[in-house]
């Protein structure tokens, strides 16, 4: 079951404030999905640049298939998919399966010759990644080990072709040897998991990593078609170490590594713990059992209990389910209720409804409340929308707004009335959590009570107030405009009248009447959020002409923020040069604050015309806010990074 955002964040919000944020591990494969592209993402961008080559010229474009069709083999063959997921290749051969064989340790490796038939079809990942590799060594002048299978008729004779392409067909490589590296190491972290505990194990282990060690040296010789031979038995041995994991030897790993982590916790040694938990959750299910006894012994210390009922969510095997029922029922230590609460909500299995309903409802901690509150919004058991609803009313202002969230969560249209009380709650974050949960699950019958929440003095509680009524506007809601003008003008909070504006624009040309009204009394520094409305709203004659002639009168203005905001304004009502040429002059200006200003309108035109004008700003100007408004500008104006 999918976590919810809600409760993604009260999880991490739990363990920030038990262990503190070094020990927050709440993904299994930490070190391999962190700001790193998978392997499996590598092909398919190889593919796309290999397409980005493209040319028209025959003979190029058609070796660029037969690379492509090799990397695309080592995607997928005829019965389908090659890989389980991003980070690891399909296999039939698994930890655990060999529960039959001969248990000596002391026998030689001679049977797993038999077993790398179960690699088969994942071997054909290096197979045919190295024939593509070939291919391109060829074009760029580099000698390949000359062992490939293609047939002569099909040998790729070398194309001449241009520093460009030269330079992504080497980057195409690095990108396909990185597959290969992050696949053998992310195969040889799974058997090092296991490591210690019996020699076949360990004997693979040593002999991926020696291979391993031969991939680097040919690249260090630059030979990567080499290097992939090497990876793909490096591959193959960690797959052979995986496949002697029998149950008991799953079991003691996992009760090796929780002392690890015993040991980790009493030091306060980060990166052993981080090691630990992601060890443990490599397990699995065999790690479960081990899990539970820590739970359950009143004698371990009590972070201890509470990492390990972190890792039972973590894992995500119901099995854990029971076990934790059992802990929010009866355990003394909050904490650990607490733990159990928000693990029962990841776990999400609705077994666990009844149990929550009855922490949420009479658990003395505030804290287990909360989270019992939380997690039953994310089990999706609409037999628990009566008590959400009647926590409301908690004495605790966290449960009454965890209370919404679940509500939210359960899409409890039902409940609308009784969310809606909420808005006038003592607290604010009570208050503005009713605001977002209304725009989730209500319709527009809401927009009046929350006009009042306009009025309401926490700055979050009207910026909620306002996206909610912003989601529900139509051209149809004339009533509200009055209403609108008034906090696009008046509110403090740039944010609220921004959302106003984004309300306004949707209601569209029925707006229009009354915002240039108030734009034309409006004081200077009041009009810059009816401009913005005003340039986004599709009218018609004679609107538009009125429109337009009044934002022309302020370009005369003394006010050059309220003059080049018009000049936006009128681009985007199609006075399109007039307009341009207006911002293009003041970037120029002998005013600093002027010179930005114009910067950010030439930005908000996206005209690109602009591009050399704001490149001189940003390399010639004194002021650092121009030249940060122009950096700014260029990047708008391009849709990307812009280095400088």
């Amino acid at each position: 079951m999918e976590v919810s955002y809600y409760m993604k964040q009260a999880k991490i919000f739990w363990l920030s404030c038990v262990f503190g944020l070094w020990t927050i591990f709440v993904l299994a494969d930490f070190c391999f999905a962190q700001e790193i592209t998978s392997p499996r993402q590598l092909k398919n961008d190889s593919i796309s640049k290999l397409e980005s080559l493209r040319t028209g010229d025959k003979s190029l474009d058609k070796e660029l298939d037969r690379i492509i069709k090799y990397i695309q083999k080592s995607l997928q063959d005829k019965r389908g998919s090659l890989w389980q997921d991003d980070w690891h290749l399909l296999v039939t051969a698994t930890k655990g399966q060999a529960e039959d064989e001969d248990d000596d340790d002391d026998a030689d490796d001679s049977d797993d010759d038999d077993d790398v038939s179960s690699f088969s079809r994942a071997l054909k990942v290096f197979h045919q990644e190295k024939q593509a590799i070939e291919r391109i060594l060829k074009h760029i002048g580099k000698i390949t080990s000359g062992d490939d299978d293609d047939d002569d008729e099909d040998k790729a004779k070398p194309l001449i072709i241009s520093p460009e392409t030269k330079a992504t067909f080497e980057q195409i490589i690095e990108d396909l040897i990185l597959a290969d590296r992050l696949l053998v190491e992310r195969a040889l972290y799974q058997a090092k998991v296991y490591q210690g505990i019996a020699k076949k194990i360990d004997r693979q282990i040593d002999k991926s990593e020696q291979e391993l060690t031969k991939a680097q040296k040919e690249l260090q010789k630059d030979k990567p078609d080499k290097a992939i031979k090497k990876y793909e038995k490096a591959w193959e041995h960690a797959q052979l170490a995986l496949k002697h994991v029998r149950p008991e030897i799953a079991t003691q790993a996992a009760n090796n590594w929780l002392l690890e982590m015993q040991e980790a916790l009493t030091s306060a040694n980060q990166e052993q713990l981080f090691e630990a938990a992601e060890a443990i959750i490599e397990i699995g299910p065999y790690a479960i059992s081990p899990l539970v006894e820590i739970v359950q012994n009143n004698e371990k210390d009590i972070e201890f209990r509470c990492v390990a009922v972190e890792l039972l969510s973590n894992i995500g095997d119901n099995a854990a389910v029971s076990p934790l029922i059992t802990v929010l029922a009866q355990e003394e230590a909050e904490e650990l209720r607490d733990a159990a609460a928000v693990a029962l909500g990841v776990l999400g299995s609705q077994q666990a409804t009844e149990a929550l309903i009855e922490a949420m409802q009479s658990d003395p901690a505030a804290e287990v409340r909360q989270s019992a509150a939380l997690s039953l919004g994310v089990l999706n058991d609409p037999s628990a929308i009566t008590s959400l609803v009647a926590a409301l009313n908690d004495e605790d202002n966290m449960v009454r707004t965890n209370a919404l969230r679940g509500l939210g969560e359960l899409k409890a249209e039902g409940a609308i009335p009784e969310i809606i009380t909420k808005l006038s709650d003592q607290d604010e974050y009570v208050r503005y959590t009713a605001t977002r949960v209304l725009a989730e699950i209500a319709d527009e019958s809401v927009i009046n009570s929350l006009l009042q929440k306009l009025e309401d003095e926490d700055d979050n509680v009207r910026r909620g107030a306002i996206e909610a009524i912003a989601s529900f506007v139509s051209p149809q809601s004339t009533a509200i405009v009055p209403a609108l003008i008034e906090a696009i003008i008046e509110d403090l909070d740039w944010q609220v009248r921004q959302g106003t504006a984004e309300a306004l624009i949707k209601i569209g040309q029925p707006a229009v009447p009354e915002l240039l009204s108030a734009y034309q009394s409006a004081g200077t520094n009041q009009r810059e959020h009816i401009t913005y409305a005003l340039g986004n709203i599709a009218m018609a004659e004679p609107l538009k002409t009125q429109v337009i002639e009044a934002l022309t009168e302020t370009l005369s203005s003394e006010n050059k923020t309220d003059a080049l905001n018009a000049a936006v304004a009128l681009y985007r009502l199609g006075l399109t040069e007039e307009a341009y040429n207006f911002a293009l002059n003041h970037l120029t200006d002998e005013e600093d604050s002027v010179r930005t200003d114009a910067a950010r309108a030439l930005g908000k035109m996206g005209d690109e015309r602009a591009i050399s004008a704001l490149e001189t700003a940003l390399q010639q100007d004194e002021d650092m806010f121009v030249r940060m408004a122009a950096h700014a500008a260029i990047e708008k104006i391009t849709g990307g990074e812009y280095a400088f």
